[in-house]
């Protein structure tokens, strides 16, 4: 019965000694680790990030749960600019969902800095929408919201997010930049001018918005317009080189193909790397070029074209309709000819085929009928035959359609036969609808020998 007692009595004590150790050892960590929390977050204001990082490791090691010491760990790293290691911290303070001596909107703001650094498009997202939920009257966040939806290209999105910024702030040009280009996209031209124009009265120097004014005036053939538009978002480094090519565009539109090489060569200089963009200049360029028969010019942009990209646009099909003018010289004259040089070419084409002309109808730079009588018969009383002959010197097939319009002709005019020669081929059609009917067709291997036994 003692030496229970004396059991009880030893337990007893034992039980009380390891209570009071245990009571003592929480008040410790309780006295001293607000003191180490302290310290830590004097260490983060006077920028001592190394200092810290010590401090908040030393914490976690006793306590892996802390959300302060994971919260100003991440600060010190976010400083440090180790970013995915703020990233780690910062989310395991944000698995708490305990906040009371931390900042959770500076948490989520940098959570969400953090996803976007690490292309994490949708976790960003997810961060903003709930900061606007918190703080549904800070424009700030619904901005970049509509930025992220832009990214996923969910434009639709995106503008309802742009609006929202715009209502709590009427003058947050990058929103109204923004609504204007995904409003031009949409072809909501007179709504996205509106936009554009009201961010241009904010911000003169706002040439992103002059540029999509440019873009628009372009689309409905306002080209006065458009040309200033470009003229002011030339200022913009990003933007000259799209602005002088967009420039040579409408320059080539309006038909004024000087102005549009100047343009264009501009837009050429100023570009550093051999991308899309510098390709589509050439393209355009050399477009020009062919336009205004300098087909040479235009043979040389094609091919650099094809050495970077063997597939861009209709690049092969040019360069093999022009494979003749690169090898033949009488056929480089004919293509190249100006107009006054190709009627006098077509004339001599006529005269070699024992015919005079009678009358000359220039249907297009490329295209010229000639009405025609035979020179000479065998039989002396035999009235002379009159023939239409129509040359092309265009590079496309020719189709059913011209061949339509040439037999339209012949009716017209009493013409009982005709020929057409081009510089290129035809269509399946347009051979199908002159094989019945007295309408010869000759193609670029027919006028090249033409061309070389005329001796033009």
């Amino acid at each position: 019965m003692n030496n229970l007692f004396l059991y009880f009595q030893v337990f007893l004590v034992v039980f009380l000694f390891g209570g009071i150790i245990i009571i003592v050892f929480f008040i410790v960590r309780n006295i001293f680790s607000p003191k180490k929390i302290i310290t830590l977050r004097n260490y983060i204001k006077s920028g001592n990030y190394k200092a810290a990082i010590n401090v908040a490791k030393d914490i976690l090691n006793k306590n892996k749960n802390n959300v302060e010491a994971h919260y100003y760990l991440g600060e010190a790293y976010y400083n440090l600019q180790k970013y995915e290691l703020a990233l780690i911290e910062y989310k395991s303070a944000e698995k708490s969902g305990i906040y009371a001596n931390i900042s959770e909107k500076n948490l989520r703001e940098k959570l969400a800095e953090l996803f976007i650094k690490t292309q994490n498009i949708d976790e960003a997202l997810k961060e903003y929408i709930l900061l606007i939920k918190q703080n549904p009257t800070e424009y700030s966040y619904y901005y970049m919201a509509g930025e992220l939806f832009l990214q996923k290209s969910q434009s639709d999105h995106a503008l309802k997010y742009f609006v929202y910024t715009v209502k709590l702030n009427k003058n947050h040009v990058p929103s109204l930049i923004n609504i204007g280009m995904i409003l031009y996209e949409n072809k909501n031209f007179t709504n996205a001018q509106k936009y554009l124009r009201h961010s241009i009265s904010v911000d003169k120097s706002n040439y992103k918005a002059y540029f999509y004014l440019g873009l628009i005036d372009e689309s409905i053939n306002n080209y006065k317009e458009a040309l200033k538009n470009f003229e002011a978002s030339i200022k913009d480094k990003d933007l000259k080189i799209r602005s002088l090519m967009e420039r040579g565009k409408i320059y080539m539109s309006m038909g004024n193909y000087d102005e549009a090489i100047i343009e264009l060569e501009r837009a050429m200089k100023n570009c550093e790397q051999e991308d899309n963009i510098k390709m589509n200049i050439k393209y355009v360029l050399a477009n020009c070029f062919e336009l205004t028969r300098n087909v040479t010019e235009a043979i040389i942009l094609w091919e650099e074209i094809y050495a970077v990209s063997p597939g861009f646009k209709d690049v092969a099909e040019k360069l093999t309709n022009y494979q003749e003018l690169r090898m033949d010289d009488r056929m480089k004259d004919f293509m190249t000819a100006t107009d006054t040089d190709f009627i006098d070419m077509s004339k001599g084409i006529a005269e070699h085929m024992g015919l005079n002309v009678l009358e000359v109808d220039i249907l297009s730079k490329d295209s010229i009928e000639l009405f025609c009588l035979e020179q000479d018969t065998k039989w002396r009383n035999v009235k002379k035959r009159p023939k239409i002959i129509h040359i092309s010197r265009k590079t496309s097939p020719i189709d059913e359609v011209t061949i339509r319009n040439l037999n339209e002709k012949m009716r017209e005019k009493g013409v009982i036969r005709s020929v057409m020669m081009t510089s290129s081929s035809y269509s399946k059609m347009a051979v199908l609808f002159a094989k019945e009917r007295p309408i010869e067709l000759i193609d670029k291997n027919g006028l090249q020998e033409i061309l070389k036994n005329a001796n033009i």
